[in-house]
């Protein structure tokens, strides 16, 4: 019973945090994970009363309470997930007619989305990781653009769906790069003209 209740213990909070970021909002953070710090808490207490020795008790206690400061911390200094909610609000006041929305990976438009409200049109189905696929990524994105004049990519650098950055690339070589910028916790922000609508304007 121990060891099921620790398992769960494990598994139920994460997925019940999980769970409510897909149904309720779709974003995961760690605050979500404070209704279970209580009874964490207690039972970290429990166990510790259960030492039988005192001064490894009182040193187990003050490494715990140490080791949780540095979280707390963390918490409130740390920025824990990407600014989805300034990204969004900024490029609603800053896009154009016409601008198409890249998202690589395609999951990141889910937050996004979430606070821009379908204001713009996005572009979230592309295949990753884009190695795999060979033209298909590409080919799927040359649909996506046609009557677009400008495309934004977002584009979270050094993970597994787009290592190399073939998609950036690929946009670089079909089109002009207006801007770059960093995007903190994810990557890279860029705009592109689209060179095959602007030739025939």
């Amino acid at each position: 019973e121990a060891l099921a209740f620790v398992l769960a213990y494990w598994v139920v909070p994460p997925g019940m945090a999980w769970i409510s970021s897909q149904v309720f909002k779709p974003m995961y953070s760690a605050r979500y994970m404070l209704p279970f710090l209580i009874p964490f808490i207690i039972l970290a207490a429990r166990g510790v009363r259960n030492i039988a020795w005192p001064k490894v008790r009182g040193i187990v206690l003050v490494g715990l309470v140490a080791f949780m400061g540095v979280g707390i911390s963390a918490q409130v200094k740390l920025q824990d997930k990407p600014d989805w909610r300034g990204l969004a609000a900024d490029l609603t006041a800053r896009a154009q007619p016409g601008d198409l929305l890249v998202f690589v990976p395609g999951w990141h438009v889910k937050p996004f989305d979430y606070y821009a409200a379908g204001a713009l049109e996005t572009e979230s189905d592309l295949p990753v990781p884009v190695p795999k696929y060979g033209a298909k990524p590409f080919t799927m994105l040359d649909e996506a653009m046609e009557g677009h004049s400008r495309v934004w990519l977002v584009w979270e650098t050094d993970h597994y769906t787009d290592p190399q950055g073939a998609i950036y690339a690929y946009l670089q070589d079909h089109g002009r790069l207006v801007q770059d910028a960093d995007f903190p916790l994810v990557g890279r922000l860029s705009l592109f003209e689209n060179l095959n609508v602007a030739g025939r304007q």
